[in-house]
């Protein structure tokens, strides 16, 4: 079963996604924490008023044939309404979720038919009315901005005869669909599909039998009452609070600290666990060895520290007002607040630390200097004194 949520699918689910799990505005100029968020909020608010103000110019339906379907139809004929679809090639197009959720959407299409006998299904309000369907089934030929669809209680077939008396164009699709009780892209048909009829105006028809009012809220509608429902203000405390303990909780990454001085030369050569190639050809092969510094040149030095224990912190104030800037010391966070450790150290750049780096480095213990030299590279391991 193919089910493509067409009022989601432009961008409106990612919208409301976004806003309900961030939840963010109200920020404060003075807080940066505030203003990132805010940033968040004011991007995905017009998103949702895009999203929302899309009209028909806006909404683009590929040409093809449609059956507005209901779950007010009853069970017998809804079977039947999905045989008939498949059989035409047509796409259903429903009004809203049945029951209170996708999952119960999709649950309920499934129960009409088996995998191999799927049709593809879009929940799409925008398209429905559009096209001033009041009533299902409701059978519609689009094309070329145009449309024709034709309403009443009785099976596709039964709908395409109708719409044929009405319009000429339709009658050899209808004759076709009576003489092939296959689906229309069965790879064995001798007779294909006739080409999409010509419509010249848009136009509504009804049938001689009644049919069902859509039951299902338009999905639209029923998103921007879950929108106006949400309390704004206590999501964008909760966000603002997580991304606040987020940076403070840094990487999260621990070494032991450094008892001893030590210095320690690293080769940071790999070797490949497969060819490694480039258009084609063969640069390296398996097994080789490749030093990334006998091409390149480290810009920065890099200093490890645990940004929670005091001694390193002052340590690496030390280390960065004694030292030259060539080249130019970089502090790399284990963990701790960067804001405060960076407002401490007395400089502008501060980073967080990742594990594969302190692997590929050889970073066993903090603090440690990280510099070039030559084509390895040294560790310098710094002692501390007692914690105070």
């Amino acid at each position: 079963m193919v089910l493509a949520q067409g009022v989601l699918g432009r961008g409106l689910a990612g919208a409301v996604t976004a806003l309900v799990l961030l939840g963010v505005s109200g920020a404060h100029a003075d807080d940066p924490y505030r203003q990132a968020a805010q940033a968040i909020a004011d991007a995905g608010s017009q998103t949702v008023r895009s999203a929302f103000a899309a009209g028909p110019s806006e909404h683009r339906v590929p040409d093809g044939w449609y059956l507005v379907l209901s779950w007010s139809v009853p069970d017998p004929l809804r079977r039947e309404l999905i045989a008939g679809a498949r059989r035409l090639g047509a796409t259903v197009v429903v009004n809203g979720l049945v029951g209170s959720s996708l999952n119960e959407t999709i649950a309920a299409f499934r129960a009409l038919a088996t995998p191999e006998q799927a049709v593809p299904i879009v929940i799409d309000p925008i398209r429905i009315r559009e096209w001033h369907v009041e009533t299902s089934p409701t059978l519609v030929l689009k094309r070329d901005h145009r449309y024709l669809a034709l309403s009443g209680g009785e099976p596709v077939d039964g709908l395409l005869r109708a719409l044929a008396l009405v319009n000429r164009n339709v009658r050899p699709t209808s004759e076709w669909l009576l003489r092939h009780p296959a689906p229309w892209w069965d790879p064995d048909r001798k007779d294909p599909r006739p080409l999409l009829p010509e419509v010249t105006a848009s136009a509504n028809h009804r049938g001689t039998r009644p049919g069902w009012p859509l039951v299902e809220r338009p999905l639209d509608q029923a998103l921007k009452e879950r929108i106006r429902q949400v309390n704004w203000k206590s999501l964008t405390a909760a966000a603002q609070a997580r991304l606040a303990e987020r940076i403070a909780e840094g990487p999260g990454l621990t070494l032991p600290a450094a008892t001893k001085a030590r210095t320690r030369l690293v080769d940071p050569s790999a070797r490949l666990t497969k060819d490694f190639s480039v258009n084609g050809t063969t640069l390296f092969k398996t097994g080789a060895s490749m030093n990334p510094l006998a091409d390149q040149n480290l810009r920065f030095r890099y200093l490890f520290i645990d940004g929670t224990d005091p001694r390193q912190v002052q340590l690496a104030r030390k280390l960065a007002g004694a030292m030259s800037d060539e080249p130019p010391l970089r502090v790399v966070l284990l963990r701790g607040n960067w804001r405060q450790v960076a407002h401490q150290i007395k400089v502008k750049h501060v980073y967080w630390a990742q594990a594969p780096m302190l692997s590929r480095w050889q970073v066993e213990r903090a603090p440690s200097l990280v510099t070039q030299r030559g084509v390895v590279l040294q560790v310098e391991e710094f002692p501390l004194g007692p914690a105070k």
